[in-house]
Protein backbone atom coordinates (compact mmCIF):
# COMPACT_ATOMS: atom_id res chain seq x y z
CA UNK A 1 0.00 0.00 0.00
CA UNK A 2 2.84 2.47 0.65
CA UNK A 3 4.52 2.01 -2.73
CA UNK A 4 1.12 1.77 -4.41
CA UNK A 5 0.07 5.09 -2.86
CA UNK A 6 3.14 6.83 -4.23
CA UNK A 7 2.71 5.22 -7.65
CA UNK A 8 -0.95 6.21 -7.77
CA UNK A 9 -0.07 9.74 -6.74
CA UNK A 10 2.45 9.94 -9.60
CA UNK A 11 -0.13 8.72 -12.11
CA UNK A 12 -2.81 11.10 -10.82
CA UNK A 13 -0.42 14.00 -11.25
CA UNK A 14 0.44 12.96 -14.82
CA UNK A 15 -3.28 12.77 -15.61
CA UNK A 16 -3.89 16.17 -14.06
CA UNK A 17 -1.06 17.77 -16.06
CA UNK A 18 -2.52 16.28 -19.27
CA UNK A 19 -5.82 17.93 -18.41
CA UNK A 20 -7.73 14.71 -17.72
CA UNK A 21 -8.44 15.61 -14.11
CA UNK A 22 -9.85 18.78 -12.65
CA UNK A 23 -8.94 20.30 -9.32
CA UNK A 24 -12.00 19.76 -7.15
CA UNK A 25 -10.18 20.43 -3.89
CA UNK A 26 -8.76 23.88 -4.66
CA UNK A 27 -7.40 25.79 -1.71
CA UNK A 28 -8.56 29.28 -0.93
CA UNK A 29 -6.33 32.33 -1.25
CA UNK A 30 -4.16 31.42 1.75
CA UNK A 31 -1.60 30.19 -0.74
CA UNK A 32 -1.63 31.05 -4.45
CA UNK A 33 0.25 28.71 -6.78
CA UNK A 34 1.09 28.04 -10.39
CA UNK A 35 1.75 24.76 -12.19
CA UNK A 36 4.30 22.62 -10.37
CA UNK A 37 7.54 21.86 -12.18
CA UNK A 38 8.62 18.32 -12.98
CA UNK A 39 11.40 18.72 -10.43
CA UNK A 40 8.87 19.68 -7.77
CA UNK A 41 6.72 16.63 -8.54
CA UNK A 42 9.73 14.34 -8.35
CA UNK A 43 10.86 15.83 -5.06
CA UNK A 44 7.38 15.63 -3.48
CA UNK A 45 7.18 11.97 -4.50
CA UNK A 46 10.57 11.35 -2.90
CA UNK A 47 9.37 13.13 0.24
CA UNK A 48 6.38 10.80 0.44
CA UNK A 49 8.61 7.75 0.12
CA UNK A 50 10.88 9.12 2.86
CA UNK A 51 7.91 9.61 5.19
CA UNK A 52 6.52 6.14 4.52
CA UNK A 53 9.91 4.63 5.38
CA UNK A 54 9.80 6.21 8.87
CA UNK A 55 8.11 3.33 10.66
CA UNK A 56 8.17 5.03 14.08
CA UNK A 57 6.85 8.37 12.85
CA UNK A 58 3.51 9.20 14.48
CA UNK A 59 2.19 11.07 11.47
CA UNK A 60 -0.04 9.92 8.62
CA UNK A 61 0.13 11.58 5.22
CA UNK A 62 -2.27 11.38 2.28
CA UNK A 63 -1.70 13.30 -0.96
CA UNK A 64 -4.73 14.77 -2.70
CA UNK A 65 -6.30 12.26 -5.08
CA UNK A 66 -6.07 14.69 -7.98
CA UNK A 67 -3.02 16.79 -7.20
CA UNK A 68 0.13 15.51 -5.51
CA UNK A 69 1.17 19.08 -4.64
CA UNK A 70 -1.53 19.08 -1.98
CA UNK A 71 -1.64 16.74 0.96
CA UNK A 72 -3.16 16.35 4.37
CA UNK A 73 -1.26 15.13 7.37
CA UNK A 74 -2.37 14.04 10.82
CA UNK A 75 0.37 14.60 13.36
CA UNK A 76 -0.18 12.68 16.59
CA UNK A 77 0.73 14.64 19.71
CA UNK A 78 3.95 13.30 21.29
CA UNK A 79 3.95 11.37 24.54
CA UNK A 80 4.89 13.41 27.61
CA UNK A 81 3.45 16.66 26.23
CA UNK A 82 0.05 18.32 26.72
CA UNK A 83 -0.69 17.28 23.12
CA UNK A 84 -0.29 13.58 23.85
CA UNK A 85 -2.41 11.36 21.64
CA UNK A 86 -4.20 14.21 19.90
CA UNK A 87 -4.91 14.01 16.16
CA UNK A 88 -3.82 17.33 14.68
CA UNK A 89 -4.75 17.79 11.04
CA UNK A 90 -2.62 19.94 8.73
CA UNK A 91 -2.88 21.00 5.10
CA UNK A 92 0.34 21.06 3.07
CA UNK A 93 0.50 22.91 -0.26
CA UNK A 94 3.71 22.87 -2.28
CA UNK A 95 4.90 25.79 -4.44
CA UNK A 96 5.72 25.30 -8.13
CA UNK A 97 9.45 25.67 -7.41
CA UNK A 98 9.60 23.22 -4.51
CA UNK A 99 12.06 22.36 -2.89
CA UNK A 100 13.62 25.78 -3.38
CA UNK A 101 10.72 27.27 -1.45
CA UNK A 102 8.99 25.62 1.52
CA UNK A 103 5.46 24.27 1.50
CA UNK A 104 2.65 26.34 2.95
CA UNK A 105 1.24 24.62 6.02
CA UNK A 106 -2.04 25.27 7.79
CA UNK A 107 -3.45 23.63 10.92
CA UNK A 108 -7.11 22.66 10.60
CA UNK A 109 -7.62 21.33 14.13
CA UNK A 110 -8.89 24.54 15.73
CA UNK A 111 -12.54 23.77 16.61
CA UNK A 112 -13.67 25.99 13.78
CA UNK A 113 -11.19 28.75 14.52
CA UNK A 114 -11.90 28.89 18.26
CA UNK A 115 -8.86 27.13 19.72
CA UNK A 116 -5.25 28.24 19.58
CA UNK A 117 -3.26 25.20 20.64
CA UNK A 118 0.13 26.84 20.89
CA UNK A 119 1.78 30.26 20.57
CA UNK A 120 2.99 28.91 17.20
CA UNK A 121 -0.32 27.36 16.11
CA UNK A 122 -2.90 30.08 15.55
CA UNK A 123 -6.65 29.59 15.65
CA UNK A 124 -6.83 30.96 12.08
CA UNK A 125 -4.60 28.11 10.90
CA UNK A 126 -1.25 29.88 10.75
CA UNK A 127 1.78 27.79 11.68
CA UNK A 128 4.70 29.87 12.93
CA UNK A 129 7.89 28.00 12.12
CA UNK A 130 11.17 29.35 10.82
CA UNK A 131 11.48 26.49 8.31
CA UNK A 132 8.26 27.72 6.71
CA UNK A 133 9.42 31.34 6.61
CA UNK A 134 6.70 32.34 9.07
CA UNK A 135 9.02 33.02 12.02
CA UNK A 136 12.57 34.03 12.82
CA UNK A 137 15.35 31.48 12.95
CA UNK A 138 16.95 28.91 10.63
CA UNK A 139 15.28 29.19 7.26
CA UNK A 140 14.28 26.63 4.66
CA UNK A 141 16.89 25.25 2.26
CA UNK A 142 16.46 22.62 -0.48
CA UNK A 143 18.03 19.97 1.78
CA UNK A 144 14.93 20.15 3.99
CA UNK A 145 11.88 18.06 3.25
CA UNK A 146 8.27 17.47 4.25
CA UNK A 147 9.57 15.12 6.94
CA UNK A 148 11.70 17.98 8.30
CA UNK A 149 8.57 20.08 8.73
CA UNK A 150 6.59 17.29 10.42
CA UNK A 151 9.43 16.54 12.81
CA UNK A 152 9.89 20.23 13.62
CA UNK A 153 6.19 20.59 14.46
CA UNK A 154 6.32 17.53 16.70
CA UNK A 155 9.54 18.40 18.51
CA UNK A 156 9.82 22.20 18.48
CA UNK A 157 6.17 23.26 18.66
CA UNK A 158 4.46 20.34 20.42
CA UNK A 159 6.95 20.25 23.27
CA UNK A 160 6.34 19.58 27.00
CA UNK A 161 6.22 23.29 27.91
CA UNK A 162 4.64 25.24 25.02
CA UNK A 163 4.22 28.28 27.29
CA UNK A 164 7.87 29.09 26.61
CA UNK A 165 7.27 29.17 22.83
CA UNK A 166 5.81 32.65 23.26
CA UNK A 167 8.50 35.33 22.75
CA UNK A 168 9.33 37.04 26.02
CA UNK A 169 8.03 34.13 28.09
CA UNK A 170 11.29 32.23 28.44
CA UNK A 171 10.79 32.79 32.18
CA UNK A 172 7.36 32.62 33.82
CA UNK A 173 5.88 36.03 34.58
CA UNK A 174 4.26 34.42 37.63
CA UNK A 175 4.90 31.06 39.26
CA UNK A 176 2.90 28.15 37.85
CA UNK A 177 1.77 29.82 34.62
CA UNK A 178 3.35 27.16 32.43
CA UNK A 179 1.57 24.35 34.29
CA UNK A 180 -1.74 26.19 34.18
CA UNK A 181 -1.35 26.72 30.44
CA UNK A 182 -0.61 23.02 30.00
CA UNK A 183 -3.86 22.17 31.79
CA UNK A 184 -5.76 24.21 29.21
CA UNK A 185 -3.95 22.50 26.33
CA UNK A 186 -4.53 19.02 27.80
CA UNK A 187 -8.26 19.69 28.14
CA UNK A 188 -8.63 21.05 24.62
CA UNK A 189 -6.48 18.29 23.15
CA UNK A 190 -8.87 15.69 24.57
CA UNK A 191 -11.96 17.68 23.62
CA UNK A 192 -11.00 18.86 20.13
CA UNK A 193 -8.03 16.83 18.86
CA UNK A 194 -9.22 13.48 20.20
CA UNK A 195 -12.98 13.37 20.80
CA UNK A 196 -14.11 15.78 18.07
CA UNK A 197 -11.57 14.45 15.59
CA UNK A 198 -12.58 10.82 16.11
CA UNK A 199 -16.25 11.79 15.81
CA UNK A 200 -15.51 13.57 12.54
CA UNK A 201 -13.72 10.48 11.24
CA UNK A 202 -16.64 8.24 12.23
CA UNK A 203 -19.02 10.63 10.50
CA UNK A 204 -17.07 10.30 7.26
CA UNK A 205 -15.45 13.73 7.22
CA UNK A 206 -11.88 12.43 6.71
CA UNK A 207 -12.23 9.05 4.97
CA UNK A 208 -8.50 8.66 4.26
CA UNK A 209 -7.70 8.63 7.96
CA UNK A 210 -10.42 6.31 9.28
CA UNK A 211 -8.35 3.25 10.05
CA UNK A 212 -5.23 4.98 11.37
CA UNK A 213 -7.27 7.21 13.69
CA UNK A 214 -9.55 4.43 14.92
CA UNK A 215 -6.68 2.03 15.54
CA UNK A 216 -4.59 4.63 17.36
CA UNK A 217 -7.58 5.69 19.46
CA UNK A 218 -8.27 2.13 20.57
CA UNK A 219 -4.60 1.42 21.24
CA UNK A 220 -4.29 4.51 23.45
CA UNK A 221 -7.78 4.53 24.96
CA UNK A 222 -6.63 3.66 28.48
CA UNK A 223 -4.11 6.47 28.36
CA UNK A 224 -6.82 8.95 27.35
CA UNK A 225 -8.92 7.84 30.34
CA UNK A 226 -5.89 8.16 32.60
CA UNK A 227 -5.23 11.73 31.47
CA UNK A 228 -8.87 12.73 31.96
CA UNK A 229 -9.11 11.07 35.39
CA UNK A 230 -5.84 12.60 36.57
CA UNK A 231 -7.14 16.12 35.92
CA UNK A 232 -10.72 15.83 37.16
CA UNK A 233 -9.83 17.83 40.28
CA UNK A 234 -9.83 20.89 38.01
CA UNK A 235 -13.48 20.41 37.01
CA UNK A 236 -15.65 23.47 37.46
CA UNK A 237 -12.74 25.91 37.52
CA UNK A 238 -12.03 28.38 34.72
CA UNK A 239 -9.19 28.12 32.25
CA UNK A 240 -6.17 30.18 33.25
CA UNK A 241 -4.57 30.84 29.87
CA UNK A 242 -1.88 33.50 30.40
CA UNK A 243 -2.25 34.56 26.76
CA UNK A 244 -6.02 35.03 26.98
CA UNK A 245 -6.65 32.81 23.96
CA UNK A 246 -8.36 29.80 25.56
CA UNK A 247 -11.59 30.42 27.43
CA UNK A 248 -13.81 27.91 29.16
CA UNK A 249 -14.37 25.76 32.19
CA UNK A 250 -12.63 22.49 32.89
CA UNK A 251 -14.82 19.42 32.46
CA UNK A 252 -12.55 16.39 32.50
CA UNK A 253 -15.30 14.18 33.99
CA UNK A 254 -17.52 14.95 31.00
CA UNK A 255 -14.64 14.28 28.62
CA UNK A 256 -14.03 10.93 30.28
CA UNK A 257 -17.68 10.00 29.76
CA UNK A 258 -17.46 11.13 26.14
CA UNK A 259 -14.39 8.97 25.62
CA UNK A 260 -16.16 5.89 26.97
CA UNK A 261 -19.18 6.46 24.72
CA UNK A 262 -16.91 7.11 21.75
CA UNK A 263 -15.02 3.87 22.36
CA UNK A 264 -18.26 1.94 21.87
CA UNK A 265 -18.85 3.66 18.53
CA UNK A 266 -15.29 3.00 17.38
CA UNK A 267 -15.39 -0.66 18.38
CA UNK A 268 -18.62 -1.13 16.44
CA UNK A 269 -17.21 0.66 13.39
CA UNK A 270 -14.08 -1.50 13.45
CA UNK A 271 -16.21 -4.64 13.59
CA UNK A 272 -18.02 -3.46 10.45
CA UNK A 273 -14.86 -2.95 8.42
CA UNK A 274 -14.67 -4.88 5.14
CA UNK A 275 -13.06 -8.29 5.54
CA UNK A 276 -10.23 -7.40 3.12
CA UNK A 277 -9.18 -4.31 5.11
CA UNK A 278 -5.59 -4.77 6.22
CA UNK A 279 -5.38 -1.66 8.41
CA UNK A 280 -2.43 -0.21 6.48
CA UNK A 281 -3.70 3.07 5.02
CA UNK A 282 -0.41 4.87 4.87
Amino acid sequence: PRTVLVACARERERERRRGKLTDTHAHTDWHRRGMASAEAIKRITNDLEQIFEEEELLAFVFPDEEDITKMQCIIVGPEGTPYEGGFFLFDFVFPPNYPFKPPAVKILTTDGGLVRFNPNLYSNGKVCLSLLGTWEGPQWTPIHSTLSVIQAIQSMIMNPTPYHNEPGYEVESSSGESVRYNHCIIHETLRVAVISMVRDVLDGKFPDFVEVVEDHFVENFDRYLEIASKNMELDGTSFADPFGELNGTFGFSRLRDDLVALKERVDKHIEERPADSDGDTE
